[in-house]
């Protein structure tokens, strides 16, 4: 599917390009403060209608992508699955084998037995493209014994904003009000 921009729609896009860069104006006095509101509903709108063109270009690929997961989703569910189930049961190979290598090895060195121990260095098999890696699972059992080198502290932004809104001062934090403007597009004239 090949899709060829019209004249009409770059011309359009120049204009928005041009009033986007008029529209950065410094607002002085009632006047310019008029101009920059009125220049902000228009840019909703362009906005709105942007998102919504190209809500309809895309809509065809999000139907595409739907049918692709459908199609394809059960297969590469059952790939993983299986993935999952072979990786397992290749590390509980691997822990029986380094076990039981292990022991031999001990023997084989108590013995004096030098050949076996050099047999024994690799009790799993050598397969190109599969290579071992090591995970590592952790466990609190003490937060407070925790270096805080190793803590990372994630502040509740909703529930912060919140309490200030309510006039609530929170000790360690320094909360400043900045006034923001949201443009709804909504006039009254529809």
């Amino acid at each position: 599917m090949s899709l060829k921009k019209s004249e009409n729609f770059d011309n359009q896009a120049q204009s928005l390009m041009t009033s986007l860069i008029q529209a950065r104006n410094p607002v002085t006095n009632k006047q310019e403060y008029e101009a920059a509101a009125q220049a902000l509903l228009r840019m909703k709108a362009a906005q709105n209608a942007i998102a919504e063109k190209k809500g309809e270009l895309l809509a065809p690929t999000r139907e595409l992508q739907q049918t692709a997961r459908e199609w394809f989703g059960p297969m590469e569910k059952a790939i993983a699955e299986t993935q999952t189930f072979v990786k397992d049961q290749l590390a509980g190979f691997i822990d029986k084998a380094v076990k039981e290598s292990s022991q031999i090895t001990k023997d084989a060195i108590a013995n004096g037995d030098m050949a076996l121990v050099l047999a024994n260095m690799s009790p799993v098999p050598h397969v190109e493209g599969i290579s071992l890696r090591t995970d590592i699972d952790v466990e609190i059992v003490d937060l407070d014994q925790v270096p805080r080198e190793f803590l990372r502290v994630e502040l509740d932004l909703t529930k912060i904003k919140k309490a200030v809104k309510n006039n609530v001062h929170i000790p360690g934090l320094v909360c400043s009000r900045k006034l923001s403007i949201a443009v709804s597009g909504n006039t009254g004239d529809e």
